[in-house]
């Protein structure tokens, strides 16, 4: 029986995602929100057929210390005067 779920879940999986890469490969040339809806109603969909197939569930636990939005994708200017944090020497004191 657990090799038919894992069969069963497997067939769908792959299956979605063949459908929704379909789906998302237009949406690469709309806003980034309407890609990232995309990813998120099949990774609803995916968990859904996780919990119907498998019984699995999920719990998210720890999620107050993520922040509620994404940080910025702009690259920071440095300043002079403040340290770059692409090299190690540069978090060493001013000699």
């Amino acid at each position: 029986m657990i090799v038919l779920r894992a069969v069963l879940f497997n067939l769908v999986l792959f299956g979605s995602g063949a459908v929704f890469l379909s789906l998302a490969l237009p949406a690469l040339l709309l806003p980034r929100r309407v890609t990232i809806l995309v990813g998120d109603i099949w990774f609803s969909f995916v968990l859904a057929a996780l919990r119907l197939i498998c019984g699995i569930s999920h719990e998210i636990r720890g999620a107050r210390i993520f922040p509620t939005r994404p940080r910025s994708s702009r690259p920071s200017t440095n300043r002079p005067g403040t340290p770059s944090h692409s090299s190690p020497s540069s978090t060493m004191a001013p000699t």
